[in-house]
């Protein structure tokens, strides 16, 4: 019996039945996908393929590694394609790469399963691509980055995967949500919580969306076990939090909770009002305006090496300071960096360059001082703090007895542009680095708490465009008249004196 066909063995246990099962999508996804691997969904997976079933708009806030990606947004969208012909999906994460390692992972499950490889065209190496399959009957699966591209697609359903992640929400409800709209399609949002202000947190307030957040330690019902147990029955949720020792990141990736706003240095309510939606970053200076720059230099130009962070403030007439462009690179060497800070120089004739003074960026300040470039080094060591509270000052600025300012009477702006990719693309990096940012209490062990300090840790591996714009801001801000000494063109050297 074992040697028939899958399906003949389902027809043999279940008789007739078996074709009304089929439509079923929770015994599709056991029986079809999950059985021949010894597998299958836990009791709250099911759940969630019900409620996606049965809603066209469900937000899910569930822990990490609970399960959520591969049940919603690969096993889910498998049973749709299969079992309706010409239906179209698409998956969307919060850049190409991510989102195409979901259809890797669909395209996978796929080939594991002896009946869905039946549905696989054979000419599948001309219509399969990293970024779309087709079934046989029609049904496609797509991938797509965060972003406005997709407009123009109708489709049944669109997956969301790590919608926490994602910062600027007019994408979502301009550009997403009306790609279901002619085909009365179906939207999954699935995540684990990045803030109280993220994509998620501002959909469980609209009613049309029906929200369920799911923490580790929640007792599954009619059950004395947790979720964090029905998922990993064989490790410690304690272990993990030992592991992790940080609370904050903890609390966050397992428990579902946020950083509240007594923890976050930046909260995101103060961070959009300095979002400037109608200027695009800019290739030349304006007239009228002076210019500064802050950098955070990459420790090597190695592949998988350090980003740079390059970051140009403008100061206009009106003492209106303005992140007018971000430059991230990875990996750059040390004279591809070099070289283009000379370049910048060139271009915004800054008043002042203020750069990461550590062991790298020492000599490489010191080379461009040698070429008489106007910049100067900043030493991090004990000043790192005094350097992100003068940042988080600039935010402040734009308020006035905690409500915010007038538009035009704000004096901290950051270009935000709408129509601009590369604006929109390096501005929502710098948010998300600066939403990672957490207030965070250390008490050395064995201590009690009047001997703890107030640390900012930053709970992603990366805050380049952060510390780049920090120090862009310190001098900008600071920065009153400089003198330096440039060398012309004819060997002559001169004293140019300029007023910030």
């Amino acid at each position: 019996m074992e040697n028939k066909p899958l399906l003949e063995r389902l027809a043999d246990k279940y008789g007739a039945e078996l074709f009304v099962k089929l439509r079923q999508p929770v015994f599709f996804i056991n029986e079809i996908m999950y059985k021949p691997l010894n597998q299958s969904l836990t009791p709250y997976q099911e759940d969630w393929i019900r409620l996606a079933e049965k809603h066209k708009l469900l937000n899910i806030l569930a822990f990490r590694s609970s399960g959520k990606t591969q049940s919603l947004l690969i096993d889910y969208p498998i049973f749709k394609a299969f079992t309706n012909k010409g239906f179209k999906t698409i998956i969307i994460s919060d850049s190409l790469p991510q989102s195409t390692e979901v259809l890797k992972r669909i395209r996978e499950r796929i080939f594991q399963s002896e009946l869905l490889r039946t549905a696989v065209p054979s000419a599948r190496a001309s219509s399969w691509s990293k970024t779309e399959i087709e079934l046989k009957n029609g049904s496609r699966i797509m991938c797509k980055p965060y972003s406005d591209r997709v407009r123009g697609y109708h489709v049944d359903l669109v997956g969301l995967d790590e919608a926490g992640e994602y910062k600027d929400m007019d994408i979502y409800t301009m550009a997403i949500t009306p790609t279901v709209i002619s085909k009365n399609g179906s939207i999954v949002l699935i995540g684990t919580p990045t803030s109280q202000v993220d994509l998620p947190h501002k959909l469980m307030k609209n009613k049309a969306y029906v929200s369920r957040v799911y923490p580790a330690t929640m007792i599954y019902p009619n059950t004395n076990k947790t979720l964090w147990e029905l998922r990993h029955p064989n490790m410690s949720l304690n272990d993990i939090k030992r592991g992790m020792d940080n609370r904050i990141a903890f609390t966050r990736e397992y428990l579902c909770k946020p950083l509240s706003r007594g923890d976050e240095l930046f909260p995101y309510e103060i961070i959009q009002k300095a979002f400037d939606y109608q200027d695009a970053f800019i290739n030349k200076p304006r007239p009228g305006c002076k210019y500064f720059i802050g950098m955070d230099f990459a420790l090597s130009g190695k592949a998988g090496a350090d980003y740079s962070a390059y970051v140009v403030y403008e100061k206009n007439r009106d003492g209106v300071l303005k992140i007018v462009r971000i430059e991230h690179y990875k990996g750059l060497s040390s004279l591809a960096q070099k070289q283009r800070i000379k370049e910048l120089n060139s271009i915004f004739r800054p008043v002042l360059m203020l750069g990461d003074e550590g062991t790298f960026g020492k000599a490489l300040i010191e080379d461009l001082r040698a070429e008489h470039l106007p910049i100067k080094g900043f030493n991090f060591q004990g000043k790192r703090i005094e350097l992100l509270e003068t940042f988080r000052g600039a935010f402040d600025v734009n308020f006035k007895d905690d409500n915010p300012l007038p538009f035009n009477e704000r004096k901290f702006l950051i270009c935000k542009n709408r129509k601009s990719v590369i604006t929109q693309t390096l501005t929502e990096k710098l948010v998300s680095e600066l939403l990672s940012f957490a207030i965070v209490f250390k008490v050395p062990k064995g201590k009690g708490d009047m001997t703890g300090r107030v640390v900012y840790e930053a709970q992603k591996s990366h805050s380049d465009i952060v510390m780049a714009s920090a120090l862009g801001y310190f001098i900008a801000r600071n920065v009153r008249k400089v003198s330096y000494v440039v060398k012309s063109s004819s060997g002559y050297s001169s004293l140019i004196s300029k007023t910030g």
